[in-house]
């Protein structure tokens, strides 16, 4: 998964994560997420932007 859970509150998130292990088959299946963490203070304005522009845009 990459870039998808941060659209989402974490309610959701568990939700996606839980529906997708559900499919995954034991011992062989793996997930892969590949997300950007954001500290909550002192962040560089361009790792920011892209979320700024997702929440006013849609």
């Amino acid at each position: 998964m990459h870039s998808v859970l941060h659209d989402w509150p974490d309610e959701q998130c568990v939700e996606i994560l839980t529906q997708l292990c559900k499919s995954m088959e034991p011992g062989y299946s793996k997930m892969l997420i590949n997300e950007n963490v954001i500290p909550p203070q002192h962040t560089y304005w361009k790792a920011t932007a892209l979320d700024i522009i997702m929440m006013t845009g849609f």
